[in-house]
């Protein structure tokens, strides 16, 4: 089942995003949050009690390009400049989606596609975005 929500999600969302996104890369438990998920739109697909794949969006700041660190862990890379965003405002408000992921198991039953299109749903229509960028 797809749900999507705006603010913080549950700690089972977390889970599976720690376990597809952070854990494959050894990275320490914690830094799959960011420090604007309670800001953030989130959708996933569970299945019964489990989160199976998961993905956020968030309107990019107009005062940003959507650069930023990809987590707040020490170490983390860089997410580079969306260049238009810095000199054509025809493209605000605009928003990215990313931290997606679906548990191995899960793979290739089109979860990422559901979440996908819901956080694209979402944005337009509650934020009035005209552009999205997937990282």
């Amino acid at each position: 089942m797809l749900h999507s929500l705006h603010g913080k999600p549950s700690d089972a969302y977390f889970a599976t995003r720690y376990a597809v996104l952070r854990a494959p890369l050894d990275m320490p438990l914690g830094s799959e949050r960011l420090g604007d998920d309670a800001e953030a739109v989130h959708a996933w697909v569970a299945d019964g009690d489990s989160v199976v794949s998961v993905g956020r969006a968030h309107v990019i700041p107009e005062n940003s390009d959507g650069s930023g660190a990809d987590h707040k862990g020490p170490g983390a890379a860089k997410i580079p400049a969306f260049g238009p965003l810095a000199t054509q405002s025809a493209h605000r408000p605009a928003f990215q989606i990313r931290q997606m992921g679906t548990l191995p198991n899960h793979q290739r039953r089109g979860h990422a596609a559901r979440i996908l299109a819901r956080l694209e749903q979402v944005m337009v229509k509650e934020f009035g975005c005209r552009t999205g960028l997937l990282q």
